[in-house]
């Protein structure tokens, strides 16, 4: 008797040692599946970048589910850029040059509009004021709108001590005392919302609706004396390509600034590469956050495929 108790006791160690590896197998073996399924998507995609990009979300906490979704406007911003770039009317990047201008004649994007000015030599020691006026059209009322200039401004790479006022709807000045920055190249002081943009047909409407005078900017007594220019320009929250349409081209050239070798800057005819740079950058900080990473590429995506 007690020989069959202990082979008995025995017989239910070893089923529960079954059960229990079991319990402890499924998740594995699960987990191990979804990898393997997840490898399988990636590599089953068309082209190295978009592999690259799908395997990049997949190793980074993203479900299969929301990498196919990405991954698809991923794939059809591919097919714009690529049918721009072979039309000729694309943007591309800065050792492309494409012909085309900074602001589209032909659209304007949807999304929050900003005005920033760029100093082109950050060494230069200057002082003083610019304004940004609205150029009123009393034949049809269309004027951009300063109103919340000032209660949105941000300054931007260490320009701490310039203040944005917005003395009406129509004009704001920007005060501000330079700082001898050595970085080469031009640097944003700052961005502020336009608003009442709605009206106009195209980005270089708007842009040329804003006059810009920095005539109040002078060298002053203990600085370096160097001088230097001063640009203004406007961008739409996500436009990274600045050509005045959000789509899913933006979201692809984010994803690819952030994890892949774009170098974010494109080549116009009559902005230089490195202060678009400037400009762009801004555009595509999507969420606002002052760093563009790969959240920026989302939030546009999100604007783009609802």
């Amino acid at each position: 008797m007690k020989r069959k108790v202990t082979k008995w006791m025995a017989g239910i160690s070893s089923a529960a040692m079954l059960v229990s590896f079991s319990a402890l197998s499924v998740p594995a073996f699960a987990a191990e599946y979804e990898a393997m399924e997840a490898e399988a998507y990636a590599a089953s995609l068309t082209n190295e970048k978009a592999q690259t990009v799908a395997r990049y979300f997949l190793d980074n906490g993203f479900s299969l589910e929301e990498t196919e979704e990405m991954m698809g406007w991923y794939l059809d911003g591919q097919a714009i850029i690529e049918s721009e770039q072979n039309a000729n009317s694309g943007i591309a990047t800065a050792s492309v040059n494409t012909g085309k201008a900074f602001y589209s004649g032909t659209s304007k994007a949807s999304t929050q509009h900003y005005g920033t000015i760029i100093i082109d030599d950050p060494e230069a020691n200057m002082r003083g004021s610019m304004a940004i006026t609205a150029i009123f059209n009393k034949d049809n009322a269309m004027y951009p709108n300063f109103t919340n200039a000032e209660s949105g401004f941000t300054a931007l790479n260490g320009y701490d001590n310039g203040h944005m006022y917005s003395f009406d709807s129509e004009s704001a000045a920007y005060n501000v005392k330079t700082l001898t920055n050595t970085a080469g190249n031009p640097l944003s002081m700052c961005k502020f919302p336009i608003d009442s943009v709605t009206v106009f047909s195209n980005e270089a409407d708007l842009y040329k609706a804003i006059d810009f005078d920095y005539s109040g900017m002078n060298t002053y007594a203990g600085g370096n004396g160097k001088s230097t220019r001063f640009e203004f320009h406007t961008y739409a929250l996500g436009d990274f390509d600045h050509n005045g349409v959000v789509d899913n081209a933006d979201y692809d050239y984010i994803v690819d600034f952030c994890i892949l070798s774009f170098d974010g800057k494109f080549n116009y005819t009559d902005v230089a590469a490195d202060a678009a740079y400037e400009v762009n950058t801004l555009a595509a900080d999507a969420n606002k956050d002052g760093k563009i990473t790969i959240q920026d590429a989302i939030t546009v995506g999100k604007i783009v495929n609802g």
